[in-house]
């Protein structure tokens, strides 16, 4: 960030940034057309009843919704569904599976939301924080390479996950459970030309990370190419037919989601600015054993990780943990971004 000046570290970083805007564009698409729900029913209605692949299909839909729509909204599009199945046995004495049900999807959208860049807002705090803390230390972190590490470490906390769901939840005596899942009709055009926006979305973020690895030449231009397929998809959404009403777009804004960004990333430049990073660093390093391996702390950081996150909002604790563990990793000569 030192090489630029603020408006040329903006215009640097504008594809990462359109990358997020372009995300949010389209977690309201496919919400507006439904298509969302329409991929549930069908992977639902190939489990034929099998409640082991009933909770299968509920996890992995919510995992591969959770890629790019927020959590919540995940688990609140997989609800209908999931008390429709429910009910179905409401009458009589099989046990029922509601536990079940709601932790394949809770589990499903939560470890899907790491699955991809724009799965959770708190990773362009990381990619800024990186960049204010020094971007020479930095590996290139783009759309496509993310999925790289993303995807093996999905499947496999999505196999523990349906470990769990299969051998402690399901209640004993259940073999097959009949369910009627509604099945969805023929696409409408609407979700047709929603379904090709979001392959779109796919093809372009893939192509643009591949082109800035492979052309050097490439970054050069790579935000003004950005803002045309930005400019060419606002178009396209709202050509006729229109596949997000403008009403829902405006409504829909994640103003408060924005303040609360605007907060953490205040807090990392006054973090930085009192240099307490480094008193976090240093503070670490006193309860550290003498030349730690970079597997104990990797240990270390991440049960720290997950204990505050038992108080403390998720993006709260990554916000407040960027600046230290950066010095850490470069006090224990470690590659920051790993920590």
């Amino acid at each position: 960030m030192d090489n630029y000046t603020f408006p040329g570290y903006l215009w640097h970083r504008l594809p990462i940034i359109l990358i997020f805007v372009n995300s949010y564009l389209v977690y309201r698409i496919l919400v507006s057309t439904q298509l969302t729900h329409v991929f549930v029913q069908k992977a639902l209605l190939k489990s034929h009843g099998d409640i082991k692949k009933i909770l299968l299909y509920i996890l992995v839909s919510g995992a591969v919704l959770s890629f790019f729509i927020p959590n919540a909204v995940t688990v609140l599009i997989l609800l209908p569904i999931l008390k429709q199945i429910d009910q179905q046995k409401n009458s009589d004495h099989t046990p029922k599976i509601t536990t079940a049900l709601a932790l394949s999807a809770i589990y499903g959208a939560n470890i899907g939301g790491m699955g991809s860049l724009v799965g959770s807002p708190a990773n362009l705090i990381l990619i800024g924080a990186l960049d204010l803390l020094g971007g020479e230390q930095r590996i290139p972190i783009t759309f496509l390479n993310w999925f790289l590490w993303s995807i093996p470490l999905v499947v496999l906390f999505l196999s523990c996950a349906y470990a769990v769901l299969r051998f402690f939840t399901i209640p004993s005596g259940i073999k097959r459970w009949e369910c009627q899942v509604d099945e969805h009709e023929q696409l409408s055009h609407r979700q047709k030309k929603a379904l090709r926006l979001f392959l779109s979305f796919i093809l372009f973020w893939s192509l643009h990370s591949l082109c800035q690895h492979c052309f050097i030449f490439y970054e050069r231009y790579q935000s003004v190419i950005s803002i045309f397929f930005i400019v060419f998809f606002f178009i396209s959404v709202f050509l006729s037919p229109s596949v997000l009403p403008l009403k829902q777009l405006v409504r829909g804004g994640p103003i408060r989601g924005l303040m609360v960004m605007m907060i953490f990333v205040c807090f990392m430049v006054l973090v930085r600015c009192l240099k307490l990073d480094h008193w976090g660093a240093d503070q670490l390093n006193s309860i550290l054993p003498d030349n730690t391996p970079p597997v104990v702390l990797v240990f270390w950081i991440t049960s720290i990780s997950i204990l505050l996150t038992e108080f403390l909002s998720n993006t709260i604790v990554s916000t407040a943990m960027f600046p230290i563990v950066y010095q850490t990793g470069l006090i224990n000569h470690i590659n920051p971004i790993l920590l």
